[in-house]
């Protein structure tokens, strides 16, 4: 007897295609790989860092009056009590910090620490002037250290927390651009008068060219009065 061979049918192929398909997405999710967690985006992008002023455990303190809840933190530091600095990454949520890490805050930078105790790292997530603004929820004075941000900007302020408002001393945008430094310079330029400044140095060599010309014109003009032949020619 002789059996004839079956094609398959087309509805049997689109299973199949179905059940790799099917096959692929659990190997994904159980990787990680299609997950999108933010977790990590917060943890790189949002930080704030200051010193402990209450502390009941690893997973409730303020920092600087900045209530903290560490409860879903990947990581507390052994050892943090009230005056420890720490670096806290997380969110604002309704005032309290949220944070997915904390660590606690060794740089050997001492000095920039007095000046600066705070140091908050984010989003402007609210924007009235370049004086009063948000990063990540908690609000900012820069009064004296002004600059025109938007929201949406990733900026870096340094200053001191004085009830839940960060004092800026200095404010820095993503690109690295601080002009708090430039600002004083151009000031003190404007203010002294002085005719060193860099940006006026090419007039200043300008106007020196300009005086000699004017002299060599003036001798011109006296050989041509006195009619002198020994004057030089050019």
């Amino acid at each position: 007897m002789t059996h004839t061979p079956t094609t398959p049918t087309r509805l049997s192929l689109t299973a199949g295609r179905l059940i790799i398909t099917a096959l692929l997405v659990a190997g994904l999710a159980a990787c990680g790989g299609g997950s999108g967690d933010s977790s990590s985006t917060t943890a790189s992008g949002r930080s704030l860092t200051g010193t402990v002023t209450s502390y009941e455990s690893p997973q409730s303190f303020s920092v600087d009056g900045i209530p903290v809840d560490a409860s879903g933190s990947s990581a507390t530091p052994q050892g943090m009590t009230t005056g420890s600095r720490v670096e806290v990454h997380g969110e604002m949520v309704n005032g309290t910090l949220q944070a997915s890490k904390v660590e606690l805050d060794d740089s050997d930078d001492h000095d920039d620490d007095n000046a600066n105790p705070n140091e908050l790292e984010g989003r402007v997530t609210a924007y009235a002037s370049p004086s009063s603004f948000s990063v990540d929820g908690i609000p900012v004075d820069a009064s004296a250290a002004p600059r025109t941000l938007s929201v949406g900007m990733r900026v870096e302020v340094y200053g001191t927390m004085t009830n839940g408002v960060l004092v800026a001393s200095r404010v820095k945008t993503e690109d690295g651009d601080d002009e708090s430094d430039d600002d004083a310079n151009d000031d003190n330029c404007t203010a002294t008068g002085k005719s060193d400044c860099h940006d006026d140095d090419g007039d200043d060599h300008d106007d020196g060219d300009d005086h000699d010309d004017d002299n060599s014109d003036e001798s011109d003009d006296d050989c041509d009065a006195l009619g002198k032949s020994d004057c030089d020619k050019d």
